[in-house]
């Protein structure tokens, strides 16, 4: 996951391509979700770990790999991939997450 800040031509990528979709107003809120699913990877490093990477981009399964953040009308939306097999535990902690966070 990336936290937007200014540090690299990537995260600075990454900031743009955040503010476009949801605003500049609303960078701290995606700032703060992202740092929550990580959070959440984190708690379940295991699971991650011992699951080989959907995409071939990553060393092993990685929670980005599942879920799709999107702008609808001004209003972000969170979802999980169809393909996802993500445990209903771990998907119900960031559907939370994204409630805190976005109020939505």
């Amino acid at each position: 996951m990336y936290k937007i800040d200014e540090t690299s031509g990537a995260q600075r990528a990454t900031r743009e391509a955040a503010e476009m979709l949801f605003g500049e107003e609303n960078l701290e809120n995606y700032n703060t979700f992202q740092g929550r699913l990580d959070e959440i990877e984190q708690r379940h490093a295991d699971f991650f770990k011992n699951r080989k990477s959907s995409t071939g981009h990553d060393e092993y399964d990685r929670l980005h790999n599942h879920y799709q953040l999107h702008n609808n009308g001004g209003k972000p939306t969170f979802s999980f991939r169809e393909d996802s097999d993500l445990p209903p535990h771990i998907k119900e902690e960031c559907h939370q997450s994204f409630y805190e966070v976005w109020g939505t």
